[in-house]
């Protein structure tokens, strides 16, 4: 009987959260039409990336010379490129590469710059000054031009340009969560943790990682846009995706020379890149709009 209720205690709870977070959610898509588009761009850009294959209805890296450089039209809905690809297939299954390249680029830049910044904020000491200078080196060069730097010591791949990207953007990583470390430790909450004996680790997970949440989120989401802008530009300078591959950049590559007479080869493919980055913008904007208290207060 016991055990029932606790069973039930818990679904209730879950129940709780659940309508808690359903309800959050309608008032942040009602706060402003803004966060609706952004919200409906990035989950647009995310079917695609899952089903764009599917939804195909040419293959994309199929030829067919005798179709090249053809206009929109109802058997092309974007035309076709110089070897007779269809473009509107090729745009659908582009997706994947921008989704899976920011992915992989952010998941390892927030694994390493988040450590590598907690134990700078920490340790202090040597080992938080020697952190913080390894940081400041990699921040010393200009990011794009560090990353074609090391996209072209590595070899012309998508592989290479995830590498590149990571190399780029982990340290901005480690600063956030440096900053926020050294803000965080010294609260209340924190040494009343430290006094009962709490570990680094519980400490980390119970105190600092719930506070950094919101920033990190927000500073992910905009980072997002920008790993796939990062690695269109790679790609259009030819170090990143390479033929036959239908990414954006790469494709936007292939049809610059064909833009004054057959326009729809580039631009249909920054288009797609334009409106990817537009919803990621339009996102994080909202939710640093909803989840700081500063900006959110009087709004509500």
């Amino acid at each position: 009987m016991n055990r029932n209720h606790a069973f039930a205690t818990y679904n209730e709870i879950e129940d709780r959260r659940l309508a808690r977070l359903v309800k959050s959610t309608v008032r942040y898509l009602k706060r402003d039409w803004l966060n609706a588009l952004g919200v409906s761009l990035v989950l647009l850009v995310f079917l695609l990336a899952i089903f764009g294959d599917r939804a195909a209805p040419y293959s994309p890296t199929h030829v067919d010379i005798e179709s090249r450089l053809q206009p929109t039209s109802s058997v092309h809905l974007f035309g076709t490129d110089h070897v007779g690809r269809d473009v509107f297939s090729r745009v659908l299954s582009g997706a994947k590469y921008s989704i899976w390249m920011a992915t992989v680029v952010l998941t390892v830049a927030v694994t390493v710059g988040i450590g590598v910044g907690l134990l700078a904020g920490f340790a202090g000491g040597l080992v938080g000054e020697l952190l913080m200078r390894l940081t400041d080196l990699f921040l010393a060069f200009p990011g794009l031009i560090f990353a074609i730097a090391v996209a072209a010591t590595l070899g012309r791949s998508l592989t290479s340009t995830a590498i590149a990207l990571t190399t780029v953007y982990w340290p901005w990583y480690a600063r956030m969560a440096r900053g926020q470390a050294l803000s965080l430790k010294n609260e209340e909450y924190v040494l009343a943790a430290r006094c009962t004996g709490a570990s680094l680790l519980r400490i980390l997970g119970r105190h600092i990682w719930p506070n950094m949440l919101p920033i990190l989120l927000i500073q992910v989401t905009l980072d997002v846009g920008y790993a796939i802008l990062s690695t269109a530009g790679l790609s259009f300078l030819g170090l990143g995706a390479q033929p036959p591959q239908p990414e954006w950049g790469a494709m936007i590559l292939e049809g610059r020379q064909y833009m004054r007479d057959f326009w729809w080869v580039a631009t249909f493919p920054g288009l797609a890149l334009f409106i990817t980055v537009l919803g990621f913008n339009l996102l994080g904007d909202g939710l640093r709009d909803w989840l700081d208290p500063r900006l959110r207060k009087g709004r509500t």
